[in-house]
């Protein structure tokens, strides 16, 4: 259906407001002079007031009202400077251990010396290893 007055608003986005107006086909004197801005207005208006006309039937009614569910924003937990120097003081105490430096309080990293093993050791280790590989290669291995 074409309104005479569409031109004045410009679209048809406000068919709410056609019944505010009379339908007919002639446009009414008053509404030669109305703006879009002023049937925006008048829109808002309407919408309010079909939400009040709501809110009264339910109290009338004795239903309750309805309160829109508003979650609460997150807010961001504070960690204290002293706690942050806590977690990194560990932090490079577990890394330090990795890679097997001492951690010293301000002084440069000491690198933890290793145990050595001693000579008596090694060889007992070297004839357990000539001992098994002479039994592979009586066996016919070249693997173990």
């Amino acid at each position: 259906m074409d309104y005479p007055w569409a031109e004045i608003v410009g679209c048809f986005a406000f068919a709410d407001v056609l019944t505010l107006v009379p339908t007919t086909h002639i446009v009414p004197p008053l509404m030669q002079f109305v703006t879009s801005a002023q049937l925006k207005q008048a829109l808002v208006i309407r919408e309010k007031i079909e939400q009040l006309e709501k809110e009264l039937t339910l109290i009338l009614d004795g239903g309750e009202i309805p309160v829109p569910f508003v979650r609460a924003p997150k807010q961001r937990r504070k960690m204290s400077a002293s706690a942050r120097r806590k977690i990194a003081a560990a932090q490079t105490a577990r890394w330090a251990r990795v890679k097997g430096i001492k951690a010293t309080n301000g002084d440069k990293p000491v690198k933890v010396k290793r145990r050595k093993m001693s000579p008596a050791a090694r060889a007992k280790i070297a004839a357990v290893a000539k001992a098994r590989w002479a039994k592979a290669k009586a066996a016919g291995k070249s693997r173990l």
